[in-house]
């Protein structure tokens, strides 16, 4: 996203509000993506140690049942303080491009030593 506000002309605002809009909605998307075509496992081999992968799927499950609000799931074991992002019950999810990454090294990394 930087290098398109650096390829914009002097007068930022108009795509400095449309990239604004638009992150939260891509890097939200491309978590949903992750754990549905990159975690090829069972569930039960995700474990419950609030790892990258079950921070993952408590973010998508967020997303799509809870309106981009994370929730809280009695069937999954997650401490924020331990994972990625640190998102809380309540907290919305808005991912930027540096939490983006973030994740995405963590699950990938997680993924390929689980599933490797």
């Amino acid at each position: 996203m930087n290098v398109a506000r650096q390829q914009s002309g002097p007068d930022k605002t108009p795509l400095d509000s449309a990239l604004t809009a638009f992150g939260p909605l891509f890097f939200n998307d491309m978590v949903l993506a992750w754990d549905n075509y990159f975690c090829p496992g069972s569930r039960t081999l995700e474990q419950k140690d609030g790892n990258p992968l079950r921070e993952v799927r408590v973010l998508c499950n967020s997303i799509m049942q809870n309106n981009n609000i994370v929730c809280a799931d009695r069937t999954m074991k997650f401490d924020p303080a331990k994972s990625v992002l640190h998102h809380q019950g309540g907290d919305e999810i808005k991912l930027n491009d540096e939490g983006c990454l973030l994740s995405y090294g963590a699950f990938f990394a997680e993924n390929e030593r689980r599933y490797s």
